[in-house]
């Protein structure tokens, strides 16, 4: 009872994580995990994201034992592998609880988008979400979206920069948002990033894998524009490069 009362609390310790992340490994009544634990996680991640050990929490539930986990952890949740008391496929165990949890992230992550964009590690949570969730993952893109047109310069900032990256790299996810991003974003705004190696680099990966079905659209808009006008960078060179193509 003791421990029941302060599972939000174990998120942030030190060892208490640890706990969890094997909880998720090996009880096969998912439904009891979900009603027990993932719906107090939820409902507690702006408290927990905050926390070091509380975000190795939330990376396992959406990519347990990938490079999101540190090996270190890895190596000490498998000792746990193959134990006589767990049944169920470990694959179907941790999409039942990645299922369980997905919507509830993406609703969280997407009411919280500017606050998670202030540091590395936070940013880092929403490229994981958007990768490995099973759910509809439009609030988030759209959260992302309209933070970037509130604050045209943001896409200087590194932690943007890595999620545009990240999510315009994705085989999965490049072409749903790219389109978002011609379709929501002025001409104007893309002209403004012409002016920053950052925001000419996000241009040239919205364009680059020529996925989008409204990609001449933003063609044709940086057309208009005299690259030459704009300062040199790198990724204003990769840009031009393609245009030129």
């Amino acid at each position: 009872k003791q421990w029941y009362q302060r599972r939000v609390a174990i998120t942030a310790g030190e060892n208490g994580y640890l706990v969890l992340c094997a909880l998720f490994d090996c009880v096969d009544d998912t439904i009891l995990v979900k009603k027990t634990i993932l719906s107090e996680i939820i409902e507690n991640l702006d408290y927990i994201v905050m926390s070091a050990h509380g975000r190795k929490i939330v990376n396992y539930l959406l990519a347990p034992r990938t490079k999101t986990c540190h090996p270190d952890i890895i190596e000490k949740l498998s000792c746990g592998d193959n134990n006589a008391m767990s049944k169920k496929e470990t694959s179907v165990r941790s999409q039942e609880i990645l299922t369980y949890a997905s919507t509830g992230i993406i609703e969280n992550f997407s009411q919280n988008v500017q606050s998670l964009l202030m540091e590395n590690a936070t940013c880092l949570l929403i490229s994981n979400a958007l990768l490995n969730v099973n759910c509809d993952i439009t609030p988030l893109l759209h959260a992302l979206v309209d933070m970037i047109n509130a604050d045209v310069d943001s896409v200087n900032e590194q932690t943007v920069h890595i999620v545009l990256r990240n999510t315009l790299g994705s085989t999965s996810l490049q072409k749903q948002f790219s389109e978002l991003l011609i379709e929501r974003i002025p001409m104007e705004t893309f002209k403004l990033w012409l002016g920053s190696n950052k925001g000419a680099f996000t241009l040239w990966r919205i364009l680059e894998h020529k996925s989008a079905d409204n990609s001449s659209v933003l063609v044709d808009g940086l057309k208009q524009f005299k690259l030459e006008d704009f300062p040199e960078s790198a990724g204003k060179t990769k840009l031009a490069d393609f245009l030129a193509s």
